[in-house]
């Protein structure tokens, strides 16, 4: 492999590295508003028990306040059968919300989960970042010192481009990477340099 395969290769992990980062952390922020979204629903449940206690408690002091008037037999017997069934009614909600409550108590552990292993590979993206970066600076540094290759780097993705320094002169350098392989082009590079040492 040669110093422009090096180099390339380099470019393409780290253009990696930065794009795997920038979705990192979209999906960082996807999971704050999941949880700010459960922890709604939560609230909402819990509120829900609530009022279905309080209209368990009521109907309950309620049937006690009817039944202490020694109402007739009828009546007493209609009123027990509608408590008894408001009663099964609210154990198939609480049943229900019991339900939902753990189903969200599942998601929030699988987004927590998923929340651990985003910052896991955030904290490897950002260690690889501080380790190739100046190891990739360096590396840079040195090809050019050592080759003389100046590179232009404003120039179109597909352009290689720049300029080869030299005791004789400078000699530039522009070819298309779609209409030359990258054979062609660090044989180009390589021939360039040799004709003036």
């Amino acid at each position: 492999m040669d110093q422009t395969d090096g180099t390339l290769v380099l470019l393409e992990s780290l253009a990696g590295d930065m794009a795997m980062s920038k979705d990192l952390s979209h999906l960082l922020d996807q999971f704050k508003e999941g949880v700010g979204q459960s922890c709604e629903i939560r609230k909402l449940q819990a509120e829900d028990i609530k009022s279905v206690l309080q209209e368990l408690i009521a109907s309950w002091k309620e049937e006690e306040g009817l039944s202490a008037l020694s109402q007739p037999e009828e009546s007493s017997e209609e009123d027990t059968y509608e408590v008894t069934n408001r009663i099964n009614e609210l154990r198939i909600r609480t049943e229900e919300i019991n339900k939902d409550t753990k189903h969200i108590d599942e998601e929030l552990k699988s987004v927590q989960e998923e929340k651990i292993h985003i910052e896991n590979a955030q904290k490897q993206v950002m260690k690889n970042n501080t380790e190739k970066i100046p190891k990739f600076n360096h590396d840079v540094k040195l090809y050019s010192q050592t080759s003389g290759i100046r590179w232009q780097y404003d120039c179109p993705a597909n352009e290689v481009k720049g300029f080869i320094c030299n005791p004789n002169g400078v000699k530039p350098f522009s070819l298309d990477s779609k209409q030359n392989s990258q054979f062609f082009i660090t044989n180009y590079l390589w021939d360039q340099m040799e004709e003036d040492w």
